[in-house]
């Protein structure tokens, strides 16, 4: 500020001040891991519009060798847009766009954030704690006889797939959806409906951990058992243990590996 005149004008601030100002806005760039880059490739060109609803990517050999990356920086890059919805596998056909990825909506602000950053399992699993110990207690007490049965089915379906010896994650986290279904709360069945693809990739990842341990198979489906029976006996006390008795267990195993 000057005073000509008897007039108070204001001055530019120097260039040289305003780049000194500038450079302090701004934070060093840290690496990311491949397959994030990759997403927010493809993230972006959905965007954009350039790649479309329906449209054919390339294979993953093909995609690895145009980004200079690995085949398995690929592969992760696209299960994780499978498990967002924006990506869609077709046995024998190759991979799409999804018919819902036409929009920057379809692409889901909290999977994204969960699936790209470190350290988010245990977060989930403490969301979880909250929102399914309820869950369970209200289910207990306002679940139809369809709904048990539902939660039956699925029970059966993860023995079936430990006895075979796969790790059971699909019909686990149906299982847990089919909870908050007999909550009748629709607010916490669409929470839960949009958060398991991320329940199905926490799961698979914490039961190649905890499945080293082969009673661990014995041990969850036990603590599934007894949160089948406490809804089915209509107990919401018992129900809501069983569920934090189980997550526990699941926090304090996959925290020793």
């Amino acid at each position: 500020m000057v005073l000509l005149s008897g007039k108070v004008e204001y001055l530019e601030p120097s260039p040289i001040f305003r780049r000194v100002s500038l450079t302090k806005m701004f934070q060093p760039i840290k690496r990311k891991r491949v397959y994030t880059e990759i997403i927010e490739q493809l993230r972006e060109l959905i965007e954009k519009g350039e790649l479309k609803p329906g449209d054919k990517l390339m294979s993953e050999r093909e995609m690895a060798e145009k980004l200079q990356v690995s085949r398995s920086s690929v592969r992760e890059a696209f299960l994780a847009l499978e498990l967002m919805g924006i990506l869609e596998s077709k046995s024998g056909e190759g991979t799409f766009i999804s018919s819902v990825s036409g929009s920057a909506e379809a692409i889901q602000p909290l999977t994204m954030m969960l699936l790209m950053e470190k350290g988010t399992s245990f977060e989930l699993l403490e969301v979880r704690r909250i929102l399914e110990g309820e869950a369970a207690y209200l289910a207990a007490g306002r679940a139809s006889e369809g709904q048990i049965e539902r939660m039956k089915e699925y029970l059966s379906m993860m023995e079936e797939d430990y006895q075979r010896g796969y790790l059971g994650e699909e019909a686990d986290a149906s299982f847990h959806v089919a909870l908050s279904e007999a909550t009748g709360n629709r607010v916490l069945q669409n929470l839960m409906s949009k958060v398991s693809d991320l329940l199905i990739k926490t799961m698979r990842e914490s039961r190649e951990k905890m499945f080293s341990k082969p009673e661990h198979r014995q041990i969850l489906q036990q603590q599934h058992r007894d949160i089948y029976k406490a809804v089915e006996e209509r107990n919401p006390e018992e129900a809501r243990n069983a569920i934090h008795r189980h997550l526990e267990f699941v926090w304090q195993e996959t925290a020793r590996e």
